[in-house]
């Protein structure tokens, strides 16, 4: 791999401003190992959001000067940081790949036995951080002159962001904080984007090994934008997409002003919150940043994006054409579970999504705004990871009843009446009456509007079914993998059982051919041993379980099988 990275221009690509292949180079191919390029340079990088910060970088060059850019690429499917030696001609993009590694190993550890790396760390103008974890120093260099421009320890870090690099320390401290953070774990191949007046620095990492000392190095690069002001007074950082205010400003022009038919699609990360407190608020922002590139590859130049709050984002289609929508959609859903691989059902991440069209739906924006939100709620209510397109006919008695039944909340008559039937249903359970089982098996699939519940024992056969189709859909699918999905107390929820298709395609396939769109499954074990299964099934459409319907399972599901 080295010898394609140890000499400029040895790995070559012409672009267009839309990263579409022009030419490539025999080596570029042979690198990449690939036996044809493709039509996009997109699928190179490491993920969508690489490839649209660069997409956005390139078409901001209005000169024929030479410029460098850092990056992550997939190369035969590993991850490497890279520079990107860009130069514009008329309006094409020659790109050269070089390893970051490659030579800043070799200048870094003081080897410069060979005239041709100081050729190109002079040519290339960089500054970079070292950072030795050994000594817990750093100090940050400058490949014009290898000079040392800054040096100390870790803790000294915010003073030389301040003094050399200009940065404000309060504006970036979120950041800043990461990239510590991230340096004390010894979690590199990172990207940070810190604010800097009307432009912005940029740090990408990667660690290397000289001598046997551990360094990290970070690429500090300079963006200096066109029409700076502009950009950030538009922008949204984080994401790379347009924030609130502008996105409202299109939305409503378009609209309202040209009146051109277009479909409003609003969308939000599923239990984002959960993801939030379970893995940390850096990995929330890393979902949101991705978030950010995936909505714009599937939009491609199909529409415009922004984000309107933490998780929740905006988008306006040019195309109202339904098959069209849905496949933008789908794009969006899909996009997002693949750039976040999953081995269990609550560690999946989705997303919902609600749109309404104009002129179809409504003539006003917030008409539209509100339609799709109340379809982004539907879609919730449906089990996620989902899209909904407005249409009367289908949902004004749906947001009725969405109405009612929040009228009941807030006068809590909601509360009384689930209060009766838990008690009638622990009742019947504490009673032990003959048939007792079965009748609350059924008391409880009214509660919680299910379609059957089965019950199995600790053989997996099946002792009872309520409800619609009252036929044993599981037997031939209990193995040792069969529990492999359960969480750690034992029991798996499923919104929406397409969650699952990532992680068990054979299980998910089961459910679909059942017509299960949602499922509650409860083993209970005693001394390491299943006692029994209860399986609580609702067939299309899908239903958001409610944390206090899961919790009332649970707790019958336990006395009845322990007290069977």
């Amino acid at each position: 791999m080295g010898t394609y990275l140890a000499k400029i221009g040895n790995v070559t690509i012409s672009l267009k401003n839309n990263l579409d292949i022009i030419e490539t180079s025999r080596s570029f191919l042979g690198f990449f190992n690939v036996s044809n390029c493709g039509d996009s340079f997109t699928s190179f990088f490491y993920n969508e959001c690489y490839a649209s910060d660069f997409k956005d970088y390139i078409n901001e060059i209005d000169d024929e000067d030479i410029h460098y850019y850092s990056s992550l690429l997939r190369i035969r499917g590993k991850r490497f940081s890279c520079i990107l030696e860009i130069k514009k001609r008329n309006d094409t993009f020659k790109v050269k790949i070089q390893e970051t590694n490659q030579f800043i190993s070799s200048f870094d550890g003081v080897k410069l036995d060979k005239e041709e790396y100081k050729t190109v760390l002079k040519a290339l103008d960089l500054c970079y951080l070292s950072y030795n974890y050994d000594s817990n120093k750093y100090s940050i260099k400058g490949t014009k002159h290898m000079g040392v421009l800054a040096e100390g320890l870790l803790e000294e870090l915010d003073y030389c962001f301040s003094d050399l690099l200009e940065i404000d320390i309060k504006k970036n401290n979120k950041e800043i904080e990461r990239f510590k953070s991230d340096i004390e774990d010894k979690r590199t191949n990172q990207k940070y984007v810190f604010k800097k007046g009307l432009s912005y620095i940029s740090i990408s990492t990667i660690t290397i090994n000289v001598d046997g000392s551990d360094y990290l190095i970070g690429i500090i690069l300079d963006r200096q934008r066109k029409k700076d002001a502009l950009f950030f007074e538009k922008t949204d950082v984080m994401t790379n997409v347009y924030n609130k205010k502008t996105i409202t400003e299109i939305a409503i022009n378009k609209i309202e002003r040209s009146k051109i038919p277009c479909t409003l699609l609003l969308l939000d990360i599923d239990s984002f919150k959960e993801y939030n407190d379970r893995f940390g608020h850096l990995y929330g922002d890393e979902v949101i940043k991705t978030m950010g590139g995936v909505i714009k590859d599937a939009l491609g130049n199909n529409g415009v994006a922004g984000r309107i709050g933490g998780d929740e984002f905006l988008c306006i289609l040019d195309c109202v054409e339904e098959e069209a929508i849905r496949n933008i959609a789908r794009n969006i859903k899909f996009g997002l579970q693949w750039n976040f691989p999953a081995t269990k059902p609550n560690e999946v991440i989705t997303c919902s999504i609600g749109m309404a069209r104009f002129p179809k739906n409504g003539m006003k924006y917030d008409d539209l705004f509100n339609l799709a939100d109340k379809c982004l709620y539907t879609a919730k209510r449906k089990g996620k990871n989902c899209y909904v397109i407005y249409k009367p006919e289908l949902h004004e008695k749906q947001f009725q009843n969405y109405e009612f039944a929040a009228k009941k909340i807030s006068e809590g008559s909601e509360f009384y009446s689930r209060s009766e039937k838990e008690e009638a249903i622990l009742d019947i359970l504490y009673s032990k009456n003959e048939g007792y089982i079965k009748q609350v098996m059924n008391l409880l699939n009214d509660y919680l509007g299910a379609s059957r519940i089965s019950l199995y024992d600790d053989n997996y056969c099946l002792k009872y079914v309520v409800g619609i189709n009252e036929k044993d859909v599981r037997k031939d699918y209990f193995d040792q993998d069969y529990f492999k999905v359960f969480n750690h107390h034992n029991y798996l929820v499923l919104n929406n059982v397409q969650t699952l298709e990532p992680i068990d395609k054979v299980r998910c396939k089961m459910y679909q051919e059942n017509e299960i769109a949602s499922s509650i499954e409860i083993a209970v074990v005693s001394d390491n041993h299943i006692q029994g299964l209860l399986c609580i099934d609702k067939v299309k459409p899908a239903i958001t379980w409610k944390d206090y319907q899961i919790t009332f399972a649970l707790m019958v599901a336990r006395k009845m099988i322990c007290n069977k």
